[in-house]
């Protein structure tokens, strides 16, 4: 049933797309966006966001703004029409540890293993001393 009222809600806005990105910071009103003037501009407008916070989607419902996070709370409101999920909870992001070798510090323990191979099977506390980083640097076997 959800997929079908957002692919209704979707159908009105075939044809030219304005695409607008930016970042909403706490405090920022929608006029500092200018979304209130692209609106005006366009009659089917649907803001997609990654995350909204709660005040600027009040802000968004009372200009009659339409918007959709990532987590599927969905906003849309026509002359004949009212949806409104805002039942979801946000989607909980992963920290992004893949970077973490090209640190100075990780490339220091890259180093390390480069030069004494047998640190792979080595205790934290080894890995440590012997690449010459901090112990809580060295991330630990799961």
């Amino acid at each position: 049933m959800d997929a079908e009222i957002l692919h209704k809600a979707l159908e009105n806005l075939e044809g030219s797309c304005t695409y607008i990105y930016g970042k909403f910071e706490a405090g920022e009103e929608l006029d500092d966006l200018q979304l209130i003037k692209t609106k005006r501009q366009h009659d089917n407008f649907l803001l997609v966001a990654e995350r909204l916070l709660p005040a600027i989607k009040g802000q968004l419902q009372k200009e009659g703004i339409a918007y959709l996070e990532e987590n599927g709370n969905f906003f849309l409101k026509t002359d004949d029409s009212f949806f409104f999920i805002d039942s979801n909870k946000p989607i909980k992001k992963k920290k992004d540890t893949a970077k973490k070798g090209f640190t100075k510090t990780g490339l220091k323990r890259v180093f390390g293993f480069l030069l004494e191979p047998e640190l792979i099977n080595a205790n934290q506390r080894s890995i440590a001393e012997k690449s010459g980083v901090s112990l809580g640097t060295v991330p630990g076997g799961n």
